[in-house]
C-alpha cells in the first residue's frame, strides 16, 4: 500500500511538469523589432562574404557636398562580432590574413548582445522568457542590438571626390537616424536607409540661397545595401599590364586587383575590365514614379536606347542582352534606389539640384566586383526638371533681351586685331579644314591617331609609380607654381608703395586660384568616378543659339536627353569618355534618312562626333533633326569589350579620356573640329556662348557667381595648351620625323611638305588664341564689362563683370608658365614671346604686346603693371634672356641735368617733356647721334628719362602718351610716376640700380 502512494505521487508529479512544458511560451516582447538573430550575418557558412555600398538616396533641397544617386565604390568584406562591435572586414587583400587584424577594417557599428532564457521561479522553470544576462557568453548570444546611425567609418569615405573637399572644411555631423521601416534582412540581403544631418559653418563661403535664408543645415539620406557574394561563372577579361595597346584604342573602366606571388614574395598587379557578364541578359528598372513621357527613350523597339544597345550584340552574333522593365516586374515588389540586386533608369524630381554651386544634368556610375571587374548593378541618373527649368528661364530672357544675345565683340575684336595677318571677317575662313581622307590630312589625322602623342600627368588614374618629393620639386623647377613667386619678388623689388600693394594682391588672387585649379585636376585623373557627372551649364552653351533659331524649348530638351541618356547608360556599360571623338571626322556616323514635323523625307544630320561618349560641342543643339545612336567607335568599343577580344573593328578610332584632358589640346569636352585652329575656333564659340548665358543675370531670382572665376580661369588657360602642343611636342621637325618614320609610311619629300602644311595650321591657331586674348582685353563698357553691374537702389548683382577674364588673359598672354604637353620633354617656360621674333608672329605680337604694356584700356589703374611685371619676368626667362631686345624694349635711360647736358649738349634742354627729339650729339653708346627719343623730367626725383622709338618702344610709347596728354591737357594720358615705376622695373628685372 505504502508503494503505491509512492507511485501515485511520481505520477502526479510528472503530469504537473508535462503540462508546465505543454503551456505556450510566453516569449519576451520587442515592440521595436530592434533584437537581430546574428545568423543572416554570419550564416552556418561563418565568415561569408557581402558585396556591400552605399548610396545616396535623397538630400535637402538646399546645395551641399552631393547628389541623388551618388554612390561609393563596391567593396567585399565580412562581417565579425566583438564584445560590443560589428564589424565588416575587408575580404580584398593581397595575403592570406596571419590574424584578424591584418584585415583592414570597412565599418563597424555600436552593438548590444542579446539572448533569452526561461525564467526560473522558486526554483522551478517557468514558461516566461526573459533577458539572458548571466549564463551566456556574449559569444554564445544569437541576437544582437545594433545601431545603425553609429556607422564610425564615414558614409562618404569611399565617395568619389565629386564635392567632397567642402565636407571636411565646412560640413559637420550633427545627427543620425535609422530610418523607420527601412531595415531589410534575409539570407543573401541586407538593407538599411540612415538620415544624416550636417550643419554647414556660417565661416565657410556660403551659396547666395543659404545665405539670404540664414540656412546652415543640410540633410542626406544613405543607403547600405549588402548582397551575399555568390560564385559566379564570369571570366574576368585582365589587360596585359598597363601599356596594354588595347587600352589606348577601347576606352573601358578597368579595375585594379593586388596580389602576392607566394614564391618571389613581389606584389604583382591585374588589370580587370569593368563590364557585364557577356553570356547573359541584364535587367534595368524604372525608379518608382518615372515620368511616363521619358520612357520612350529607352523603350522604344527602333530608336530605343536598349534597343539600339542590343542591335550591336546581335550584328556582331554575341549573346549579351539588356532589358528595361517597369519597377515591379518579376516580382509585384518595389525596387529602391541604391539596391546592389537591380540596376536602375532615374530622373531625379527637383529643380535644385546642385553640388558646390553647380547644376547637375547627368550622372552614371557602374558597380564592379572588386575581385573580378564584373559589372553587378549601375543607374543612370538624369536631373530633367532642373534642365526644363534653365530653358525655360533662357528662353524668356532671349525673347526679352535680344540686343544683348545678338552682341559678339569678342569676334568683332578679333576681326580687327586679324586683319594685319591677311584674315577677312568671315570667321568661316580663320581655320584650316583638312581633307581627312588623303594627303596632309590624312597625315594629320594619323598624327591625332598615334597614342604615343597623348600623355597623361603621372600620378593619374591606376598609376602605381610615383618619384620622390625632392625629385619632383627638381623636375618642376621654376615651373608654374614658380611663376607668382618670381613676380612677387620682382615686384618687391622694383616698386613701393600702392603699386606694390595692388599688383602683390592681384598676383596672389592668381596664385591662390591656379593652385585651386591644380587640385580639382589632380582629383579629376585620381578615380575616373570623379568624372561621370555632366554639370548643366557647360552643355547648354549651344541652346542659346538654337533658341534664337528657332528650336523650341521642348525639342531641344528632347535632343539633349536623348544624347545625355545614351551617353550616361554607356558609363554603366563600361564605356570611359572619349573627348577625341568630336575630331574623327572620318568616322563620324552617316546621315539617317528621316521625317520631319510635318512627315516629310528628309535627311538627318548626323551627330558631329563618332562617339556619345564625348562631350559634344554646343554648337550642335542647333541641329533640329539630331538623330542619337551609338557612334561607331562605342559599336565598336562594345564589340570588342563583350567578345573577350574576339570582334576587333578594322577602323582605327581617335581615343582619349579624362586623364588626358589637362594636357592635350586635342582631347577637350565640348569642342569641334578635325585641325587645332578649328578646336580652338570652337572654345572661343563656346567662350562667348558662355557670356550670353552665365554673365547676366535676366529674369533669375538667385543669381550666384561664385564659380565664376574658376570657370574663367579654365577657359583662359585651355587656350594656351594650344602652344604647348607645338612648342612641347609637335614641332616641324618632329612631325618630320613621325611621318618620314615606317608606322607612318610617308616619302621624305611629303613628310616635309605636310608637316609644313601641319605646322602652318599650328602657327595659324596661335594667331587665333593672341587675337582671342587680345580681344578679351579690349572689351570695354559697351562691349563686355569689366565691372559688375548692380542695380543702383536694390544693390543686386545684374551682370557679372570679365574683370577675372581679363586678369587671366593676360596672365596667359604675357605670362611664361610651363603648361606641359610632353611630359618626357618639359619645358620650364612656355611663352608668346618665344616666338615673337618669328616672321609669322612679329607683327600680331609687336602690336599686341605694346597694346598691352601702353594703352589704359577699361580696367583697374594697376592692371598695366600687373601687365608690364609679367612682361619683365618672361623677357628675362631661360629661353629670352640671350635676346636682350625684349627687355630693353621697356627700357629708359635716365640721368641728372648735368649728365644730360654733358652726355647730348646743350640743346636737348630744349626738348625736355617731347617726342620725336632727334639726338644730334652724343657721348651715349646706347643713344647714339642720329636716334630719335623722347625726353621727360620728373621733378619729385629731380631726373630726366630718354626712351627710343626704335631701341624702346614700349619705353618710348609712354613717353608719347604722357607728352601727348601734357599738349592736350589730357589727364588720362599717363604720368611721370609710371614712367619711374617702369624703369625700376626694367632694372629690376636686371638685377641691377
Amino acid at each position: 500500500m505504502k508503494n503505491l502512494k509512492i507511485v501515485l505521487i511520481l505520477v502526479a508529479s510528472i503530469a504537473l511538469t508535462s503540462c508546465a512544458k505543454q503551456r505556450p511560451v510566453e516569449t519576451r516582447k520587442d515592440p521595436e523589432h530592434s533584437w537581430i538573430s546574428k545568423e543572416p550575418f554570419v550564416g552556418s557558412g561563418k565568415g561569408k562574404a557581402w558585396l556591400y555600398k552605399v548610396t545616396v538616396t535623397k538630400t535637402s533641397s538646399n546645395i551641399g557636398f552631393v547628389i541623388v544617386g551618388l554612390t561609393s565604390d563596391v567593396r567585399l568584406g565580412h562581417f565579425e562580432f566583438s564584445k560590443d562591435k560589428l564589424r565588416l572586414i575587408n575580404d580584398v587583400t593581397s595575403t592570406e590574413p596571419t590574424d584578424k587584424y591584418s584585415r583592414g577594417l570597412l565599418n563597424e557599428w555600436d552593438i548590444t548582445h542579446h539572448d533569452v532564457k526561461l525564467a526560473e521561479s522558486d526554483g522551478k522553470v517557468t514558461n516566461k522568457e526573459v533577458e539572458d544576462t548571466e549564463d551566456k557568453t556574449w559569444e554564445q548570444k544569437r541576437q544582437f542590438q545594433i545601431k545603425f546611425e553609429s556607422s564610425n567609418i564615414s558614409e562618404v569615405s569611399a565617395f568619389p571626390e565629386i564635392g567632397l573637399d567642402a565636407l571636411f572644411e565646412c560640413f559637420d555631423k550633427k545627427s543620425s537616424s535609422l530610418v523607420p521601416g527601412s531595415l531589410a534582412i534575409s539570407d543573401d540581403y541586407l538593407s538599411w536607409d540612415v538620415d544624416v544631418s550636417y550643419e554647414k559653418s556660417p565661416m565657410c563661403d556660403l551659396d547666395i540661397r543659404r545665405f539670404k535664408n540664414l540656412d546652415f543645415t543640410y540633410s542626406v539620406r544613405y543607403k547600405y545595401s549588402f548582397k551575399k557574394d555568390e560564385k559566379s561563372s564570369y571570366a574576368p577579361y585582365v589587360y596585359k599590364g598597363t601599356d596594354d595597346p588595347v587600352i589606348s584604342k577601347h576606352g573601358m573602366f578597368r579595375s585594379k586587383l593586388e596580389t602576392l606571388d607566394p614564391k618571389t614574395g613581389a606584389y604583382k598587379i591585374s588589370y580587370l575590365m569593368n563590364r557585364w557578364d557577356p553570356n547573359k541578359t541584364h535587367h534595368y528598372y524604372f525608379t518608382k514614379d518615372f515620368p511616363e513621357e521619358y520612357k520612350s527613350l529607352f523603350t522604344d523597339p527602333e530608336k530605343g536606347i536598349f534597343a539600339r544597345t542590343n542591335a550591336i550584340f546581335i550584328e556582331n552574333n554575341l549573346p549579351t542582352r539588356f532589358e528595361i522593365h517597369e519597377n515591379n516586374w518579376d516580382d509585384g515588389n518595389v525596387k529602391e534606389l541604391g539596391d546592389l540586386r537591380y540596376s536602375f533608369i532615374h530622373f531625379v524630381n527637383s529643380k535644385g539640384s546642385y553640388v558646390n554651386n553647380q547644376h547637375i544634368l547627368g550622372y552614371g556610375p557602374s558597380d564592379n566586383h572588386p575581385l573580378t571587374g564584373e559589372l553587378i548593378s549601375g543607374t543612370v541618373n538624369v536631373w530633367v526638371e532642373g534642365l526644363k527649368l534653365v530653358l525655360e528661364q533662357m528662353n524668356r530672357n532671349i525673347s526679352l533681351n535680344k540686343e544683348e544675345f545678338a552682341r559678339s565683340s569678342i569676334i568683332n575684336a578679333m576681326s580687327e586685331t586679324l586683319k594685319t595677318e591677311g584674315f577677312t571677317s568671315d570667321v568661316n575662313t580663320w581655320t584650316n579644314n583638312f581633307d581627312l581622307s588623303k594627303g596632309r590630312g590624312e597625315a594629320y589625322n594619323k598624327l591625332l591617331l598615334d597614342p604615343s602623342l597623348t600623355f597623361a600627368p603621372p600620378g593619374g588614374y591606376l598609376t602605381i609609380s610615383k618619384t620622390s618629393d625632392h625629385e619632383g620639386a627638381i623636375n618642376n623647377f621654376d615651373g608654374t607654381e614658380k611663376t607668382e613667386e618670381r613676380i612677387e619678388k620682382l615686384i618687391s623689388r622694383a616698386w613701393s608703395g600702392g603699386s606694390t600693394n595692388n599688383v602683390s594682391i592681384v598676383n596672389n588672387y592668381v596664385r591662390e586660384v591656379i593652385n585651386e585649379y591644380e587640385k580639382i585636376e589632380q582629383k579629376r585623373i585620381s578615380n575616373p568616378k570623379n568624372s561621370v557627372v555632366m554639370f548643366l551649364f557647360e552643355k547648354i552653351v549651344g541652346a542659346a543659339e538654337a533658341l534664337e533659331k528657332g528650336v523650341n524649348v521642348d525639342q531641344l530638351i528632347y535632343n539633349i536627353l536623348s544624347e545625355l541618356c545614351f551617353h550616361e547608360f554607356g558609363h554603366t556599360l563600361g564605356l570611359r569618355h572619349n573627348f577625341k571623338s568630336s575630331a574623327d571626322k572620318l568616322r563620324y556616323p552617316k546621315p539617317v534618312l528621316a521625317s520631319d514635323k510635318d512627315g516629310k523625307a528628309i535627311y538627318v544630320h548626323p551627330m558631329e562626333t563618332a562617339s556619345v561618349m564625348d562631350y559634344n560641342s554646343p554648337e550642335t543643339l542647333t541641329n533640329y533633326h539630331q538623330y542619337n545612336d551609338w557612334g561607331p567607335y562605342d559599336k565598336a568599343t562594345l564589340a570588342f569589350a563583350y567578345s573577350d577580344g574576339e570582334k576587333v573593328s578594322s577602323r582605327k578610332f581617335l581615343y582619349c579620356t579624362d586623364e588626358h584632358r589637362p594636357l592635350n589640346a586635342t582631347c577637350r569636352p565640348y569642342d569641334s573640329g578635325s585641325t587645332l585652329s578649328e578646336m580652338l575656333l570652337s572654345r572661343i564659340k563656346s567662350y562667348v556662348g558662355y557670356y550670353k548665358i552665365r554673365n547676366f543675370r535676366f529674369l533669375n531670382d538667385y543669381f550666384d557667381s561664385s564659380e565664376y572665376i574658376g570657370a574663367a580661369h579654365g577657359q583662359m588657360r585651355s587656350i594656351k595648351q594650344y602652344l604647348a602642343t607645338w612648342l612641347n611636342g609637335l614641332n616641324s621637325e618632329k612631325i618630320k620625323q613621325l611621318l618620314s618614320s615606317p608606322s607612318y609610311g610617308y616619302s621624305p619629300e611629303d613628310a616635309t611638305d605636310y608637316a609644313d602644311e601641319i605646322v602652318n595650321d599650328f602657327k595659324r591657331t596661335q594667331l587665333l588664341a593672341i587675337a582671342f586674348y587680345d580681344a578679351v582685353l579690349q572689351q570695354s563698357s559697351a562691349g563686355m564689362n569689366w565691372r559688375s553691374e548692380y542695380h543702383p537702389f536694390s544693390g543686386e548683382l545684374i551682370r557679372i563683370g570679365i574683370l577675372p577674364d581679363k586678369i587671366f588673359a593676360m596672365r596667359y598672354l604675357m605670362g611664361n608658365d610651363a603648361i606641359p604637353y610632353d611630359i618626357n620633354n618639359k619645358r620650364p617656360y612656355m611663352s608668346y614671346l618665344m616666338v615673337s621674333e618669328t616672321p609669322e608672329f612679329k607683327n600680331i605680337l609687336t602690336k599686341v604686346i605694346e597694346n598691352s604694356l601702353t594703352l589704359r584700356r577699361d580696367m583697374e589703374p594697376w592692371f598695366l603693371d600687373y601687365a608690364r611685371a609679367l612682361f619683365a619676368d618672361t623677357a628675362k626667362d631661360f629661353y629670352n634672356e640671350d635676346n636682350v631686345s625684349l627687355i630693353q624694349r621697356i627700357k629708359f635711360g635716365r640721368y641728372t641735368r648735368k649728365e644730360l647736358k654733358e652726355t647730348f649738349g646743350n640743346e636737348i634742354l630744349d626738348h625736355i617733356d617731347k617726342k620725336d627729339v632727334l639726338i644730334t650729339q652724343s657721348e651715349d653708346p646706347y643713344f647714339v647721334t642720329d636716334t630719335k627719343v623722347g625726353v621727360v623730367y620728373n621733378p619729385n626725383d629731380d631726373h630726366y628719362y630718354m626712351a627710343s622709338e626704335n631701341l624702346n618702344p614700349y619705353a618710348y610709347t609712354v613717353i608719347e602718351s604722357l607728352v601727348d596728354s601734357i599738349d592736350s591737357e589730357n589727364a588720362n594720358g599717363g604720368t611721370r610716376q609710371e614712367i619711374v615705376n617702369l624703369y625700376k622695373l626694367y632694372n629690376a628685372a636686371n638685377n641691377s640700380d
